[in-house]
């Protein structure tokens, strides 16, 4: 057991004050330093405790409910049966942290370290639900019995992770890293699973019931044990009608000739969901209203394509190339943008040649409510018309 040392209530608030101060830019001002200190039981809800240091510190039953913890250090600290609700712990270290009993539901972890935090079997469990966990590090965590369900965990690396009997329901796990993961008998009823990897996880016991793992990487024997009933797996393409499969193949031919051999796809209105498109070249290709719910399409070529209107709701588009792409109206609601380009796109002529001339990316009228995107991303947005902090 760590030993913490111990302040005043006065010192400690003092600290606080001092710290705010600091956040605001004076010159006077130092952050705050809580390592290995005890806050046992203090009230913190709504602080703005950025970049605070925190490692080691005795956090057992802290109320931080809305606080902001953005960049903190909350390194190996005691947390048992805290309550962190509605807090945001982006790019938060909870490295080796202790979770026990702690509530994080409809807290922002997304890009937080927790490799190695854990809880004990004698307390109960934490609490995940509804949490925002996107590209957070949980490898190597024991999240045993921990409630995650409709938590967001897209990106997020899970490597080596204890889930057992945790509870999953409904949450987002697209493309997340599950590698040697212990799911067994965890509850992943409706969780979306496209594009994870699943390679020797454990899931004995599990419940997959009506989950969508489309495009899953997995290793023999995997699934062995686990309740897959109604689970959508999705072979790619072999379950889309014969004429589909040869529009999409035809107009990949169509691309790669400069239009001298296969034909253009005009796909408006096709049903796509949770199709596996990953890598797939529809550069110019016409989807407007296309439902593509779900879809994996990470690294696909989609310059120019007209997607107006289209439905990519929950769509994995990683690393994709929408240059030039017409999403004016799209639904891009919890789609996961992480990588893809958005600039311009040189125009060719009808010769094959440059015309020296580019075409903008449109995301007029988009829906981008919740959706995963990167930094650079958000910085250019402003420049599509876009403002994210009137939609959130």
């Amino acid at each position: 057991m760590a030993l913490h040392s111990y302040r005043s209530r006065e010192h400690i608030f003092a600290e606080l004050e001092a710290h705010r101060r600091w956040l605001a830019g004076a010159e006077d001002a130092m952050p705050a330093d809580f390592s290995n200190v005890s806050l046992f039981g203090l009230d913190l809800s709504g602080r703005d405790l950025r970049k605070c240091q925190l490692s080691g510190a005795g956090l057992q039953g802290i109320r931080l409910t809305g606080a902001n913890l953005e960049g903190a250090d909350l390194t190996g600290a005691d947390l048992t049966a805290a309550t962190l609700d509605e807090a945001s712990l982006r790019k938060a270290k909870l490295v080796d942290a202790n979770l026990s009993g702690a509530s994080f539901r409809g807290s922002d972890l997304n890009g937080a370290d927790l490799r190695g935090a854990h809880g004990t079997v004698s307390m109960s469990s934490p609490g995940f639900e509804g949490a925002m966990l996107r590209l957070t590090n949980l490898s190597g965590a024991d999240l045993s019995g921990a409630n995650l369900d409709q938590a967001d965990l897209t990106g997020a690396m899970l490597v080596g992770t204890v889930l057992r009997n945790a509870s999953l329901a409904g949450a987002n796990m697209r493309n997340t890293d599950l590698t040697d993961a212990d799911l067994g008998a965890a509850n992943l009823r409706e969780a979306l699973l496209n594009g994870a990897n699943l390679s020797n996880a454990h899931l004995n016991g599990a419940n997959l019931q009506r989950a969508r793992l489309v495009g899953v990487t997995l290793t023999e024997g995997v699934l062995d044990g686990a309740d897959t009933e109604g689970a959508n797996f999705a072979p790619p393409l072999d379950g889309f009608d014969i004429e589909l499969h040869r529009q999409l193949f035809d107009h990949d031919r169509w691309v790669s000739s400069q239009g001298q051999r296969g034909e253009r796809a005009e796909l408006d209105g096709a049903d796509l969901t949770d199709a596996d498109l990953r890598g797939f070249n529809l550069s110019g290709a016409s989807l407007r209203a296309a439902n593509l719910r779900g879809a994996l399409l990470n690294g696909a070529l989609l310059v120019l394509t007209d997607l107006a209107g289209a439905d990519l709701s929950q769509a994995s588009l990683v690393r994709a190339n929408l240059s030039g792409a017409n999403l004016r109206g799209a639904k891009l609601h919890s789609a996961d943008l992480s990588g893809a380009k958005l600039g311009p796109a040189p125009l060719i002529g009808a010769d094959g040649r440059p015309t020296g001339r580019s075409r903008a990316t449109v995301l007029e009228g988009a829906d981008l409510t919740e959706a995963v995107l990167d930094d650079e991303q958000k910085s250019v947005l402003p420049d599509f018309g876009i403002d994210l902090a009137a939609k959130s």
